[in-house]
């Protein structure tokens, strides 16, 4: 006749099937955070990997990513003769951006960066704005002041440019207006929302996926990342963090 579990015994399978778990929880965690990483590195790799395409393409010049730009108007060498074109933000693109994107494989609708919310998944019409900063193209004086660091980034015009140049990153920002957070793709536990104008260090951020020129991806530290402006305007200087470069400009 078999014997049945004592009490005892029972409870001390259950302690030790509890234990497991809160042993391998946290691995788990981490083993989702860390795919989620990999993921967004694939998807940003795809994505620069058509932004370069559509360079080559287009006579070796990116095309001008102001979110504001008419199709014909993203062809143009620079923006010299296209005068000011109001507010820009590096995490918008125009609608047209967004064609030429389908047209080289790519949708932005699938090709985010999967820790971001729904703030950063948005089609006004005109615009789209997706889950990573979009450098190339840029017309980047308009972006030289308005952080707290005085730093300026550059943004690569060709696909001949210095290779150390940041061509995308994710979204790392300090003070989006509204909501009034921080957000940051990359934590610990994967995506933060922290509180206005919390910095990386402040909220434990772990590094960030950076798109150079040559379409190379890396994970970089948060050590690494410097803060930067993000939008144009003096009165609302939203700060964004990505790695500092020696091809950058003081």
């Amino acid at each position: 006749m078999r014997r049945a579990f004592t009490l005892i015994e029972l409870l001390v399978v259950v302690s030790i099937i509890a234990l497991l778990i809160a042993i391998l929880l946290p691995a788990l965690g981490a083993a989702r955070v860390s795919a989620l990483r990999v993921q967004c590195a694939s998807n940003l790799r795809q994505f620069s990997a058509a932004t370069i395409a559509m360079g080559v393409d287009n006579n070796g010049r990116f095309r001008l990513t102001h979110r504001r730009l008419t199709e014909q108007e993203s062809t143009e060498r620079d923006y010299t003769s296209l005068g000011n074109q109001g507010n820009d933000h590096i995490s918008w693109i125009s609608s047209s951006m967004q064609d030429h994107y389908k047209d080289y494989g790519i949708d932005v609708w699938v090709f985010q960066c999967p820790e971001r919310g729904d703030e950063y998944h948005k089609d006004d019409g005109n615009m789209i704005r997706f889950s990573y900063y979009l450098m190339a193209g840029r017309q980047d004086d308009q972006f030289a002041a308005g952080t707290d660091s005085g730093l300026r980034w550059v943004a690569p015009m060709s696909i001949e440019d210095d290779n150390r140049l940041v061509m995308a990153t994710d979204v790392n920002e300090a003070g989006l207006w509204v909501p009034a957070i921080s957000s940051y793709s990359h934590g610990p536990k994967g995506l933060i929302i922290g509180a206005r104008d919390d910095t990386p260090q402040d909220v434990d951020v772990v590094g960030t996926n950076v798109s150079y020129v040559d379409a190379s991806v890396h994970f970089e530290s948060v050590r690494d990342m410097k803060q930067f402006s993000v939008f144009n305007q003096s009165w609302l200087p939203l700060k964004g963090y990505w790695p500092d470069v020696d091809a950058y400009e003081n």
